[in-house]
């Protein structure tokens, strides 16, 4: 196996990507910048679509558009003669607002992959990536998760963010065989690596790296003993465009097959930030399921790069948080 910096340098990957138009939703997110990145490396001509000015980058084949991708109009526009259309879009909220704000989240997500795909039909777009995640997948899986789990055990979620995703995809499903698209949908695990922020109630990484670097106490919701996989960013976006590359899987677990505590997790970052910092477990707040650990079987059967250990990209991601806050 290749290391994934070697991912962006195979002459198959560039010949693949070469001069093609691919349109990224959410370019400026944490995600949606890393395929920015990635696809300009490999020669594509890429359209990023952010809701939020962004400072102005003149970087070759890149073409940065701020709209709303609730105006149908203007989103069909701008994906004209686009080869690929990738979602990294949407309003994941925190653990509060994905309740109290329900109405919002369901209702924007549900619009803007709705005009993601009628816009791919309407433009003759053969192909369409939309972000999936974990969480769709049963609380009460003891086991590892394989992709068909999915439609065998389903739990009635009064999350939003979570039933956006379960729309999705069926609204995924439903264009495959009515317009014959291509739609991939990855089911990603917690993705972690620089470009991430901090916002409570979110991703667990960025949380506790910047409680550490600050050497303020870090609260560990539920026991700390759920067991959780981390793919490190670059080869979560790898994986996506290997998914892409070979159409073998249209649904696809992106993860690791190594598993951590989130007690563990924070020790960790602990020991590699040489933080003073105190661990408090709040057995109070909701923690989640004990165990969510997807099998990576069929992703590992495509990919030809070893992922980042975890001990490797947290030494990156702490690096990259180092430096943000001084800049």
């Amino acid at each position: 196996m290749v290391t994934q910096n070697q991912y962006t340098s195979d002459p198959s990957r560039k010949a693949y990507w070469q001069d093609k138009k691919v349109v990224i939703t959410g370019g400026n997110g944490f995600i949606g910048a890393h395929f920015v990145n990635v696809l300009l490396e490999l020669g594509a001509s890429v359209i990023s679509i952010t809701r939020t000015k962004s400072p102005r980058e003149n970087r070759i084949n890149l073409r940065t558009i701020t709209l709303d991708i609730k105006n149908y109009k203007r989103l069909l526009e701008a994906t004209k003669g686009a080869d690929l259309i990738i979602n990294c879009a949407g309003i994941e909220g925190n653990y509060k607002t994905q309740f109290t704000d329900s109405a919002n989240i369901l209702d924007t997500n549900i619009r803007m992959i709705s005009n993601i795909l009628n816009c791919a039909v309407e433009n003759k777009i053969p192909r369409v990536v939309l972000m999936s995640t974990a969480e769709i997948y049963s609380q009460h899986m003891k086991r590892l998760i394989e992709e068909n789990d999915y439609s065998k055990k389903f739990d009635n979620s009064d999350n939003s963010y979570v039933l956006s995703k379960i729309v999705m995809e069926q609204l995924g499903k439903s264009y495959m065989k009515q317009y014959g698209l291509k739609v991939y949908i990855p089911r990603l695990t917690n993705v972690y690596g620089p470009g991430d922020i901090a916002r409570r109630g979110l991703r667990v990484v960025p949380h506790i790296i910047t409680s550490m670097l600050r050497s303020a106490p870090v609260e560990i919701w539920g026991t700390g003993k759920q067991m959780r996989t981390f793919v490190y960013v670059t080869d979560a976006v790898a994986s996506i465009l290997t998914m892409v590359e070979s159409d073998t899987h249209h649904i696809l677990n992106i993860a690791t097959k190594k598993a951590i505590s989130i007690l563990d997790l924070a020790q960790l970052i602990k020991k590699l930030t040489g933080s003073t910092s105190k661990i408090a477990i709040i057995e109070t707040k909701p923690g989640g399921p004990l165990k969510r650990i997807l099998n990576p079987d069929r992703l590992y059967s495509l990919i030809t790069f070893k992922h980042k250990t975890l001990p490797n990209g947290m030494k990156e991601t702490i690096a990259w948080f180092k430096k943000s806050t001084k800049s």
